[in-house]
C-alpha cells in the first residue's frame, strides 16, 4: 500500500453553510478551500485527485440525498456528529492522509457506486441455496464469528454493515448487544427490516463512537483504506470491529486477483465490476493501522466440509484442490 500519493486539494462543499466555511477557514494551511453545493457537485464529479469533502448540517437529509452526495464526495461529514469544528478539522485531516495512501486503490466513490449497482442486480439470486460458494464462506466463518460476538453484553451497541439479505442476524449469535444493521444496495435492503441504514458506510448518519462492536460479512467490498477509516470512526473508544473476506488465498488460487470478482444469476446473467478486495495479514494490519485501529486478531478459516453436497466448484482453487483457508476475519480495536 503505498504512502507516497503526491498531496493533493481538499474541497470542502455540502449544504452546511456557515459550518462548512469556519471548517475551511480552520484548515486553510493545509490548502483547503470551500464551495457551494452547485460548484462542489460540478468539480467534485470532475476530479479524482481532489479530497472531496461534504458537511451536512444536524437536520438529517434522505437516504437518496446522502447518497447522492457519497456519489460526489469522499467523506460525507455529519456537522452535529462532532462536538466541535476542531473535531471535525481533526477527521477531515486524517481522512486526507488515508486518501494519500490510497493510490493503489480506484476511487473510493466509484467502489461504492459500482457495489451498489452490482449487488442490487444479483439480490434476488444471493441465497446460500443458489450462492453455493457464498454458503461455503458463511460454513467456514460462522463458528469464528460465534466465538467473536456471543459474549457482548447486554447494552452493548452492535452495528452490522453490508447486512446483505440478514444472514448474520439468522445465523450467529450476537450475544445480547442492541443490534442495528446497514446496507447500502437497495435490492439488498428490502429484504431487511424497515430501519435498516441504507446510506454507504462513507455518509452513515450516525453518531461518532456510537457502537462498540462493528461487524461486517463479506464485506470485501469495504476493505479499502477510507472505508475502513469510515467505519472506525463509528467505534467508541476500545470498540472492537470484526470483518471478514473471502482468504487471499483461495481470491488469488480460484479467479486469479484480490481485487474484483462477478456473479453469475440463476438465469445465466452474469452481473460484472463488483469489486472485491481480500488483504492477507500483512495488508489487512496496515489497512486497520491507517484506520486508528489496532488488529488484535487474524484467522484464516479453512474450508468446513458442506453438510449433504460436494463442495461448490467455485469454492476449489483452479488447479481442483481445497485452499488451506476460505475466509479470513480480521479483528481491531480503535486506539
Amino acid at each position: 500500500m503505498s504512502t507516497e500519493a503526491a498531496p493533493a486539494p481538499i474541497l470542502i462543499g455540502g449544504p452546511a453553510e456557515a459550518g462548512r466555511r469556519e471548517l475551511a477557514e480552520r484548515m486553510t494551511g493545509i490548502g483547503v478551500t470551500e464551495a457551494d453545493p452547485e460548484e462542489f457537485s460540478r468539480l467534485a464529479s470532475l476530479s479524482s485527485s481532489t479530497f472531496c469533502v461534504a458537511l451536512v448540517d444536524g437536520e438529517r437529509p434522505s437516504h437518496e440525498d446522502l447518497s447522492h452526495l457519497a456519489d460526489h464526495a469522499h467523506l460525507v461529514l455529519h456537522r452535529s456528529n462532532r462536538d466541535t469544528v476542531d473535531d471535525l478539522a481533526g477527521v477531515v485531516h486524517e481522512g486526507f492522509e488515508v486518501h494519500r495512501a490510497s493510490s493503489a486503490y480506484p476511487d473510493c466513490r466509484h467502489i461504492d457506486l459500482d457495489n451498489r449497482v452490482g449487488y442490487t442486480a444479483i439480490a434476488e439470486d444471493f441465497v446460500d441455496e443458489l450462492r453455493i460458494t457464498t454458503a461455503d464462506f458463511h460454513n467456514a466463518s460462522a463458528p469464528h464469528l460465534s466465538r467473536l460476538l456471543r459474549e457482548s453484553p447486554a447494552g452493548s451497541r452492535l452495528l452490522e454493515v453490508g447486512a446483505g439479505r440478514g444472514w448474520l442476524r439468522e445465523a450467529v449469535d450476537t450475544g445480547k448487544a442492541d443490534y442495528a444493521c446497514q446496507e447500502s444496495s437497495a435490492g439488498m435492503a428490502r429484504y431487511l427490516p424497515e430501519d435498516v441504514m441504507t446510506e454507504p458506510i462513507r455518509a452513515l448518519p450516525a453518531k461518532h463512537g456510537s457502537y462498540d462492536y462493528v461487524v461486517g460479512s463479506l464485506v470485501d467490498g469495504m476493505a479499502y483504506p477510507l472505508g475502513v477509516f469510515c467505519l472506525a470512526q463509528l467505534l467508541a473508544p476500545s470498540g472492537r470491529i470484526v470483518l471478514t473476506w473471502p482468504s487471499a488465498v483461495w481470491s488469488t488460487g480460484r479467479r486469479r486477483t484480490t481485487r474484483t470478482t462477478q456473479f453469475v444469476s440463476a438465469s445465466g446473467r452474469t452481473v460484472r465490476g463488483i469489486h472485491s478486495f481480500t488483504p492477507g495479514p500483512a495488508q489487512t494490519k496496515e489497512l486497520f493501522r491507517l484506520a486508528g485501529l489496532d488488529l488484535t486478531e487474524f484467522v484464516e478459516c479453512p474450508p468446513v466440509p458442506p453438510s449433504g453436497r460436494p463442495y461448490s466448484g467455485d469454492t476449489v482453487l483452479a488447479d481442483g484442490s481445497l485452499p488451506e483457508s476460505l475466509v479470513s476475519v480480521a479483528v481491531g480495536v480503535r486506539q
